[in-house]
C-alpha cells in the first residue's frame, strides 16, 4: 500500500491493506492512509478488522452484493 500511495493515486482502493500485519505496521498503513484523505483524497477500503473500521469516516456493510447499511463512523482517516 505504501508503494501504491506514493504515486500518488487520485483513488486507491484498498483490499484488506492491514490483514496479516503485527499492531505497529496496522497504526502505520492507517496513518499513511489517514495522511493520503488529509491530502483530500477518497480512499476506499475492503476490510474485516476493528481498526480498519474504527478509522473509517464512513462504513458500508455489504451482504449478498447489496448495501444492507451505509452510516458514519470513527473519525481516523479525515
Amino acid at each position: 500500500m505504501g508503494r501504491a500511495l506514493r504515486l500518488r493515486p487520485t483513488l486507491p482502493l484498498g483490499d484488506e491493506p492491514t490483514a496479516h500485519q503485527h499492531r505497529g505496521r496496522v497504526a502505520l498503513v492507517l496513518d499513511v492512509l489517514r495522511q493520503h484523505a488529509h491530502d483530500g483524497h477518497a480512499v476506499p477500503i475492503s476490510s474485516h478488522a476493528g481498526a480498519v473500521i474504527a478509522a473509517a469516516d464512513r462504513v458500508v456493510t455489504m451482504a449478498g452484493g447489496r448495501i444492507i447499511d451505509d452510516s458514519r463512523a470513527g473519525s481516523a482517516l479525515r
